[in-house]
């Protein structure tokens, strides 16, 4: 069996999600293990981004070990469809949408611009987590409310992306733009502080 290791501890690969992403087990707990070798940038801007996000109220999987020489993370186990990948079989449930505006309100709070694309969220147990631990500095001339929001809604603007991912679509759940409208401003009125 696959053995990585962080900080000199061993974990055993359960699965590979991808060719830097590790379901690994110690001790019969599982954790999401992150290989950045050779990516000593992203590494980099991954160590700075999660010190900056783990004090905001934006939800984000706890990292149990950094090992700064080996450039590897060993990270909780947040493993789920990702945002997008409901949003295109279904609307999510008003529960996520008001965790998204939760995150959003405290991202504008920190003076944060996430990256609210919906693949960048992780949905577990019910709960939305940040997965892009990426930000820039808020600009209130773009705010969540006025443009990512259109991704998180079957919209022409979520078409589009769609297309523009090569990502199947349904054109008949698409609604007029008076009806997607007011449901994005009920749901702004609803959850957003």
């Amino acid at each position: 069996m696959e053995e990585k290791i962080c900080k000199k501890r061993s974990y055993q690969v359960v699965e590979a999600l991808d060719e830097f992403n590790f379901v690994v087990e110690r001790k019969k707990k599982r954790f999401l293990f992150v290989d950045y070798q050779n990516r000593s940038d992203e590494f980099q801007l991954f160590v700075l981004a999660y010190k900056k996000l783990k004090t905001t109220g934006i939800r984000i999987p706890k990292v149990y070990r950094i090992d700064i020489k080996n450039q590897n993370v060993v990270m909780e186990c947040v493993i789920g469809p990702t945002a997008l990948d409901v949003l295109i079989e279904h609307d999510l449930d008003d529960s996520y949408y008001e965790q998204i505006f939760i995150l959003a309100w405290s991202a504008k709070v920190e003076e944060l611009m996430l990256d609210f694309d919906p693949k960048n969220f992780i949905m577990h147990d019910g709960l939305l987590y940040y997965m892009g631990f990426k930000f820039s500095v808020y600009d209130p001339k773009n705010p969540f409310q006025l443009n990512a929001i259109y991704y998180w809604f079957y919209t022409k603007q979520f078409v589009e992306y769609l297309k523009e991912h090569n990502l199947p679509y349904d054109q008949s759940r698409l609604k007029d733009e008076y009806s997607i409208n007011r449901e994005i401003a009920l749901k702004i009125v609803k959850y957003y502080r």
